[in-house]
């Protein structure tokens, strides 16, 4: 039977930084993971990440190269309403820094944690999870092609829909927003390269992420927020009348729209495990997790867990304790838990500002966001709440 100190339960973003940074801290890990993706697709994903300043420290302590690694740093972030009213303006240069985040594929950025967790060539185990249980004070995991592991502690990373957790025993809040995310790569004639844009109709967020050109114009990643129906709608339109149902959205930045990807649904629901601990197990990332994508923080929020993770584990180890000890997990949670908490109730909020009902709602809403595009100190204060920092 291998053993190790901590087991890693899924190879996303999330699970391969966590496996790099406890290897690196000298932590003996193992990462268990049946698809781990090598290959970089030679098209863009339809899945785009935006990386807060705070994530991009996480990410600084690995042997990542960037420039090995197609990514957009943008300065700016345009927030607006249907009828582009009173638009919110963040801006790099007026906050003090050179970019407000980094925008890079989600397939793009897995690759390259994989590379770095291949150079570190730390046990990799390429099968799926079977079973899990504690026998003599370690929690064992057997794997789909029979072999056996067992460790300390075991990490689940493995997704919002988390086969781990499932066996752990740990129930979920869940709240399903009757909503998907329509996401496609839409090709166009004019260059917002710096720019990342976002609509609200009614509280449904349209948004436009600058991708890193592979050919031909410059590219933006499309996630649109909608009622499932509608969306199942547009997702069955041809390319071109696609075309012409969202052209006459976009601001005249992006010039004329040159084509769409083939385009993809996701249904959108909040997810909150009751508890993020089990016996010499924890949750981290999405297996704990999941919100609204429409401020774009999922994964920054998983990198925030995993920092403190790290931390946690590290304050165990230099005290001699176990990492499995329940009261080091137990503060991990306690730190984390609120934050994650506060951000998804965040989101019917921020929803909410962008859907008022009736001719006084919209006004007070048009006069609401005058007085936050006047309010540099404010603005100033949510952009870098949106930095992270």
């Amino acid at each position: 039977m291998n053993s190790f100190a901590v087991i890693v339960v899924g190879a996303g973003p999330v699970g391969l930084a966590l496996s790099a940074l406890l290897h690196q801290a000298g932590i003996a890990v193992a990462l268990v993971e049946p698809q781990p993706l090598r290959r970089l697709p030679d098209v863009h994903d339809l899945r785009t990440v935006a990386l807060t300043k705070a994530s991009l420290a996480v990410l600084a302590e690995l042997p990542l190269d960037w420039s090995l690694w197609r990514h957009v740093d943008y300065r700016q972030v345009r927030v607006e309403d249907a009828d582009a009213s009173s638009p919110l303006l963040f801006d790099a240069e007026q906050m003090g820094v050179a970019s407000l985040g980094r925008l890079v594929e989600n397939a793009v950025l897995q690759c390259a944690l994989q590379n770095c967790v291949d150079a570190l060539a730390l046990p990799q185990y390429e099968q799926r999870l079977s079973a899990s249980g504690i026998a003599a004070g370690q929690r064992w995991l057997d794997l789909s092609d029979g072999t056996r592991l067992q460790a300390d502690l075991v990490v689940a990373c493995d997704g919002a829909h988390s086969p781990l957790r499932q066996q752990l025993g740990i129930e979920l809040w869940q709240h399903d927003y009757a909503q998907s995310a329509l996401v496609a790569c839409v090709q166009h004639s004019g260059d917002a390269r710096v720019q990342a844009w976002q609509r609200f109709e009614r509280g449904y967020p349209l948004a436009l992420l600058p991708l890193s050109p592979l050919t031909g114009g410059p590219s933006s990643n499309l996630v649109w927020s909608l009622p499932r129906p509608r969306a199942e709608a547009l997702l069955a339109l041809s390319e071109a009348a696609f075309i012409d149902h969202l052209a006459p959205q976009l601001p005249a930045v992006y010039g004329r729209l040159l084509s769409v990807s083939a385009r993809a649904l996701y249904p959108l629901q909040a997810r909150h495990a009751r508890t993020y601990c089990a016996e010499r197990a924890v949750l981290v990332g999405d297996a704990a997790h999941v919100i609204h994508p429409l401020a774009g923080q999922g994964l920054n929020l998983g990198f925030a867990d995993v920092r403190v993770l790290v931390q946690e584990l590290l304050r165990l180890r230099d005290r001699g304790l176990s990492l499995a000890d329940p009261l080091g997990l137990r503060r991990y949670e306690r730190r984390r838990r609120p934050e994650n908490q506060r951000m998804q109730q965040a989101m019917p909020w921020i929803q909410g500002l962008f859907a008022p009902e009736g001719p006084t709602g919209a006004l007070l809403k048009g006069a609401g966001l005058a007085w936050l595009s006047r309010h540099a100190g404010l603005r100033h204060w949510l952009g870098r709440q949106a930095l992270g920092t």
